[in-house]
């Protein structure tokens, strides 16, 4: 019995990039900003987090969720006010 690797590699990541993009637009539909990068807590209603490119942002938030992904789906996540 032989498996192609690849092949099962390339439809599990298939798969993984829709459930990774119906979350997001999911997300989004209900008016949750989910923020791409590295963050940490400012204080008890601030995020800062650096993304992808180096920029520093900071955001207020009312409710606040952080996400860990490996590849980068979701660092951080949070709904704005």
């Amino acid at each position: 019995m032989s498996f192609d690797r690849q092949g099962i590699a390339d439809h599990a990541k298939g798969l993984a990039s829709n459930i990774q993009g119906n979350l997001r637009r999911s997300l989004e539909s209900i008016g949750v900003d989910i923020l791409q990068g590295t963050g940490r807590f400012a204080d008890g209603n601030k995020i800062k987090y650096r993304r992808a490119l180096g920029r520093v942002d900071i955001s207020l938030a009312h409710h606040l969720s952080l996400c860990a992904a490996l590849t980068g789906f979701a660092h951080a996540s949070t709904h704005l006010r």
